[in-house]
């Protein structure tokens, strides 16, 4: 038996390199070969926990969203983006004074992504309206062009 020993202890010195696991791999000879597989196993049960809370946390997003989605009917609200006319916005703007049509709005917005607010807000916007829509506005309202920030639209994306 110590020769097997010896021998699954070079073999394990000779395969280390194959191992992607450092905190063993360098000091793998001084594992026996019953050592070895238990420290195998441990690991490997370590990562599988640790993935099964990244697939439930995984499983609970994905749930978050498709009840978001499912919580609001975009055709039965009438959200119908982007918006492409002045007539169109004029009309949303309206729209906007009802409560659950703004709810419903709010959570399309809250499925808009981005990696910090500017991001997510100019996502909004390439949502909400077409380039050409977006030409005749400015913050303030200069150079002959809407006033943006007076409109119920900008004071629910900001």
């Amino acid at each position: 038996m110590n020769s097997n020993n010896k021998n699954n202890k070079k073999q394990i010195a000779a395969n280390k390199t194959n191992l992607h696991m450092q905190d063993f791999s360098e000091n793998a000879e001084n594992y026996t070969y019953d050592e070895f597989k238990k420290l195998i196993i441990r690991k490997l049960n370590s990562i599988s926990y640790k993935l099964g809370i990244i697939e439930n946390r995984f499983n609970m997003l994905e749930e978050k969203i498709q009840f978001s989605c499912h919580d609001f009917d975009s055709q039965e609200c009438d959200i119908h983006f982007p918006i492409s006319t002045v007539t169109e916005l004029i009309s949303f703007e309206d729209q906007l004074q009802e409560i659950k049509f703004r709810d419903t709005v709010l959570n399309v917005f809250k499925l808009v992504g981005g990696v910090d607010a500017h991001a997510m807000i100019r996502n909004i916007m390439k949502k909400v309206m077409t380039d050409t829509l977006a030409q005749n506005f400015s913050w303030t309202g200069k150079r002959n062009k809407r006033n943006f920030k007076d409109l119920n639209l900008s004071k629910m994306i900001i």
